[in-house]
């Protein structure tokens, strides 16, 4: 355990991931295959009315509470093994519900303001309050509690829970360009049913969210579930139907998802690969000059080299209140802005973790300059480390601003944690 000190501004923007249109995903290098034994889908034809249903799967046995981002990871597949993640960037989560708590502000109050605040989605964010979007699809962003997004643009699995209607989502779709698809006793409602991969753009329910509802199943427990691809919602089914294990079974990520069972949980995280924080090894970061790192302290050390920071195999970015807020169900008594929120930082290492590497994070930290805000972070924050077992791979630190909030998520966009970079391998 050590204990540094710092400051920084208040929170407010959220991963604002580059999006961008595709006209066609066939390209894909890693397309996701179809389950094992899933026979052919079929359409159905002349479904004219919500109550045209061939079923919907039995809800899943959740792991955790109702909406918690392990319980939302429980329903995708595990892209991390099949290969289909070509970026870094693994899945975003967002607890609209307890960010509105948070906020002191009531159920279904969401702004677009509040919205670019959380780690979702940006067509969702940019849309989802749309009249045009509930219209097309049926439900609106402020239906929504809570989001998970697994990749990246435009090729997401998305989770969603809320207070939706079923019934004006079918009448949506049903009116619109969905056609039900049944899939081994599942309706899919599909704009592309049993086609190729591609995206038809010229399609208005394709086009408003740029392919990522082009697939649609909405679980029986109320969860709806979207995808881009055909292939991808083929391969959620084994898993919403327990007969494939979830991405929350994934042995790395698991690890990081044990740190949401005590009393807090996230309002918003991001999970990335460890090349996430990989550096080149002719990198530099931007540190305090010698003559000023001497004044702040007899303990301040030199920056040690990147390569003494061990290989990170995966690594979570994550908000959460100070108390119990996610878990309350009324809107806190103060707002948030009179609350410091707790950025945590849980990297699995490739080797056990040792004191020597909380030495090396501790001394980075010390002497480096924050890209995103030009001050040194031991002027922004308060940072602590803990170990729980010495002989995990798993190293969870917390960053506390002494201000109220901070856009955090610009620290996560431009990958401003210089002092948790490992060196990964020169490049030919």
């Amino acid at each position: 355990m050590f204990l540094i000190v710092l400051v920084i501004p208040v929170l407010a923007a959220i991963l604002a991931a580059g999006y961008f249109l595709v006209v066609s995903m066939t390209d894909d290098p890693d397309p996701a295959p179809a389950p094992p034994e899933t026979p052919q889908a079929t359409v159905i034809s002349n479904v004219s009315s919500p109550e045209s249903d061939a079923g919907t799967p039995e809800p899943n046995a959740g792991t955790s509470e109702t909406g918690s981002l392990t319980d939302l990871m429980s329903y995708a597949p595990d892209r991390l093994s099949d290969g289909s993640l070509p970026l870094p960037e693994v899945a975003t989560y967002s607890n609209i519900s307890a960010w509105l708590r948070y906020q002191g502000l009531p159920e279904g109050s969401l702004t677009e303001d509040q919205a670019a605040s959380l780690a979702l989605p940006p067509i969702l964010a940019g849309r989802g309050l749309d009249s045009e979007w509930e219209a097309t699809y049926g439900f609106s962003l402020a239906d929504v509690d809570q989001v998970l997004a697994i990749g990246q643009a435009p090729d997401y699995i998305m989770v969603l829970r809320g207070q939706f209607d079923s019934d004006a989502m079918m009448a949506a779709w049903t009116s619109g360009a969905y056609q039900a698809v049944a899939v081994d006793g599942t309706t899919i409602w599909s704009v592309h049913p049993v086609e190729t991969d591609a995206v038809d753009l010229s399609n208005p329910s394709s086009r408003l969210a740029m392919g990522s509802f082009n697939n649609l199943v909405l679980l029986e427990d109320g969860t709806l579930i979207a995808t881009a691809k055909f292939s991808r919602m083929q391969s959620v089914l084994p898993v919403i139907n327990g007969e494939a294990p979830s991405i929350a079974a994934n042995g790395d990520i698991e690890m990081l998802l044990e740190l949401e069972a005590g009393d807090r949980g996230y309002l918003t995280a991001v999970i990335a690969r460890g090349d996430f924080l990989e550096s080149a090894p002719a990198d530099t970061r931007v540190t305090l000059p010698a003559a000023t790192s001497s004044d702040r302290g007899a303990n301040t050390v030199a920056t040690p080299d990147p390569g003494e920071m061990p290989e990170v195999r995966m690594v979570l970015f994550g908000l959460m209140a100070p108390d119990d807020t996610v878990r309350e169900a009324t809107p806190v008594a103060t707002p948030s802005p009179d609350v410091a929120a707790v950025v945590t930082l849980a990297l699995v290492l490739d080797e056990d973790v040792v004191a020597g590497t909380m030495d090396a994070i501790g001394s980075r930290f010390e002497t480096e300059i924050s890209l995103t805000t030009g001050e040194p972070f031991a002027d922004s924050w308060t940072l602590s480390g803990s170990i729980s077992d010495e002989d995990s791979p798993l190293l969870e630190i917390e960053m506390m601003a002494t201000s109220t909030f901070i856009d955090w998520i610009q620290l996560v966009d431009n990958r401003d944690f210089g002092f948790l970079t490992w060196t990964g391998n020169e490049t030919p």
